[in-house]
């Protein structure tokens, strides 16, 4: 049996509803694609939010830890300087005790860099040791301080230092000795270094009347300053300078830091209150608590960055239990 007719094509209905079901099918697959998209952008900013987070709070927590350092003696109130007066930069204020800090910074500036208003800044100050540097078993108070063969090579000429014992004494001066593998000793004579050093009446002596013997430690003081500032993207970043050295960019997206100290009021060596640098006493903190806000470079589907803020207490080993 024949049909009348023979069907050739579509119709129109049959194509509308063909090109209807494609384009609903083809709007899920995109939406399923977007919303992978966007997800794998949200794991990726956090991923990288929460690196950028550790890594500050680490720096950070390292340098706090070790603050405030000043060899076998306890603080640096019986530490003397020897360096002729307005040395400048950060040596000025070296002896100025082991932390300090300043809270919701309006107009500041660091190493040429502006501060972020409204952020903290924090300093921290010891000393640490020269790597492979040892002194002689005896230390005699006259203008050479003898070092431990081959120690020479590890010193720096025209370098400040620090001398401390545990009877609580201690000088800063200059290196007016020479440096390299065949100096035995090092100078803190007048020398024709800058600043150089003071004169304290019989050549030789130093500013505390101290007569190092074998309890005696050789340290390099430092000033460290955390702050935040505009970074090479643009953006806020933590920058960290040493001494009046160039500030150094460490982690980008840092948009915010709020610090607060921990005072021990009663001198038992643990934390009483916290309470920012307005409010406390530097020389009786214990501990640093600090609140650091991190954004992702990627904007997220809502258009503003991703924010985290990560908070760490760290004890300052030299003042707490």
């Amino acid at each position: 049996m024949k049909f009348p007719f023979k069907q050739t094509g579509l119709t129109i209905i049959e194509l509308m509803i063909a090109v209807a079901l494609g384009v609903t099918l083809l709007a899920g697959v995109l939406q399923i694609f977007d919303a992978n998209n966007q997800s794998g952008r949200l794991q990726t900013a956090f991923a990288r939010v929460q690196e950028s987070g550790r890594i500050a709070t680490d720096m950070l927590a390292r340098d706090i830890r070790n603050a405030d350092y000043w060899g076998c003696a306890p603080d640096a109130s019986g530490i003397i300087s020897n360096l002729n007066p307005g040395a400048g930069n950060y040596l000025d204020s070296l002896l100025g005790g082991g932390l300090d800090g300043e809270n919701d910074v309006v107009t500041e500036e660091v190493g040429g860099l502006d501060v972020i208003a409204g952020t903290d800044t924090l300093i921290l100050r010891g000393g640490y040791s020269p790597d492979d540097v040892g002194l002689d078993n005896h230390q005699p108070h006259g203008t050479a301080i003898h070092l431990r063969a081959g120690s020479g090579a590890f010193v720096e000429s025209c370098g400040i230092y620090v001398l401390t014992n545990c009877n609580g004494s201690g000088d800063i001066f200059q290196n007016t000795g020479a440096s390299g593998a065949s100096a035995d000793n090092m100078g803190h004579n007048s020398g024709s270094c800058t600043p150089g050093n003071q004169s304290y009446g019989a050549a030789g002596n130093w500013g505390s009347g101290e007569v190092y013997g074998e309890d005696t430690s050789l340290l390099i003081p430092y000033e460290t300053t955390y702050f935040l500032a505009a970074g090479v993207n643009g953006q806020p970043s933590l920058f960290k300078q040493i001494n009046s050295n160039t500030p150094q960019e460490l982690v980008p997206n840092v948009v915010d830091m709020q610090i607060l100290y921990g005072e021990d009021s009663s001198g038992n060596g643990s934390v009483d209150n916290f309470d920012d640098a307005s409010g406390v006493t530097m020389g009786r903190v214990a501990a640093v608590r600090i609140e650091l806000t991190v954004q992702s470079q990627e904007l997220m589907a809502n258009g503003n960055p991703l924010r985290r803020t990560y908070t760490s207490t760290t004890n300052i080993r030299n003042r707490s239990l």
